[in-house]
């Protein structure tokens, strides 16, 4: 059966938690390769048949990219709304074992991938997933260079053409290339089937159990949500675990098969305890420590802009006020912490 090739560039010191998705991501062997592209030493499970890596600085990335006829990226964390561009830049590694390429975040824990994208019959889409940290779009000609298409009377973020030239995270990988599937009439599944985690909680909750004590566990191969509500425990498993709002979170012992997301870290679970280990490390979070966790996340929130602001400025002189002009409209809508 042909393969998947997931592109995942990074640049800078790699996270805490690396290896733990690096361990779900080699139980994928035979189904998916990861590409990882970077200036940082190999892993050291680079010997794994699925787990290669291109070394590039990302000075000779930007070269790559500007040989492919695209305005390369100011900096690497703009890298997010290239994501749709990875089968056009890196084309010469999909190779005919190939049927799909795509892109994963590795602020992930992966877990049944393939279960569920049988379960859907994936082969009758174009493309699989519409977040930036799972999706896959079949490896033709059509879906390596869709991030070209241009929609009428479009938002300048749904535009590549614009999106290049700003330092902004536009979510072109999301919210752009969502309406251009739409737009071309592309086949496409739009769930991801995740266990996406909640912002600003101490204790780690999906929004469907923020109240109740949770657990999120990756257990041999699976990923599961493990939920206590109305005194039984209700087990859900997704396709991958995305803990995006936590991002200090290391391994707190030597890992095996089954662990677990703590406020602490990764620790490893028996399963025959979870009920023990929920009340100890998932329960919701105080009053106390709801309140004091909103003021520091709005806080960091607001930093975050006038440093975008700032680095926008610094990269795109007089170009940034038309940048700073086109998010004002998602300024001023009412969203969640006044998130920018």
């Amino acid at each position: 059966m042909k393969k998947i090739l997931l592109f995942i560039p990074w640049y800078g010191q790699l996270p805490n938690y690396f290896n733990t998705w690096l361990q779900s991501a080699m139980k994928l062997d035979g189904f998916i390769d990861f590409l990882l592209v970077g200036d940082f030493e190999k892993v050291s499970a680079n010997k794994n048949g699925n787990i290669l890596h291109y070394n590039i600085s990302f000075a000779d990335l930007k070269k790559r990219v500007a040989e492919r006829g695209i305005k390369a990226p100011m900096h690497a964390y703009k890298l997010c709304d290239y994501k749709p561009l990875y089968g056009y830049i890196f084309e010469d590694f999909l190779t005919e074992e190939y049927e799909y390429w795509g892109y994963c975040d590795v602020d992930t824990i992966l877990g049944d991938v393939r279960g569920f994208l049988e379960q859907i019959d994936f082969r009758r889409f174009d493309r699989i997933g519409e977040k930036g940290h799972f999706t896959i779009y079949r490896n033709n000609k059509m879906c390596r260079e869709l991030f070209r298409t241009v929609i009428p009377n479009a938002q300048p973020g749904d535009k590549f053409e614009y999106v290049c030239k700003t330092t902004y995270a536009c979510h072109f990988d999301e919210e752009g290339m969502n309406k251009i599937c739409h737009h071309v009439g592309l086949k496409y599944y739009e769930k991801n089937h995740e266990l996406q985690t909640c912002e600003a909680m101490h204790h780690i909750h999906t929004m469907k159990y923020k109240d109740v004590p949770q657990l999120l566990v990756y257990e041999n191969g699976h990923t599961y949500s493990y939920a206590k509500s109305d005194d039984k425990i209700v087990k859900e498993e997704g396709m991958y675990i995305h803990f995006q709002y936590q991002k200090n979170m290391p391994a707190l012992d030597v890992l095996g098969e089954s662990f677990c997301l703590t406020p602490d870290g990764f620790r490893s679970l028996d399963m025959s305890e979870i009920s023990d280990v929920m009340m100890q490390c998932g329960i919701p979070d105080s009053v106390q420590e709801s309140e004091h966790l909103h003021t520091q996340y709005v806080k960091k929130l607001r930093r975050g802009r006038y440093n975008k602001i700032l680095r926008e400025i610094r990269y795109n002189g007089f170009f940034a006020i038309i940048s700073i002009l086109n998010r004002i409209p998602s300024l001023l809508q009412t969203r969640k912490y006044g998130n920018m």
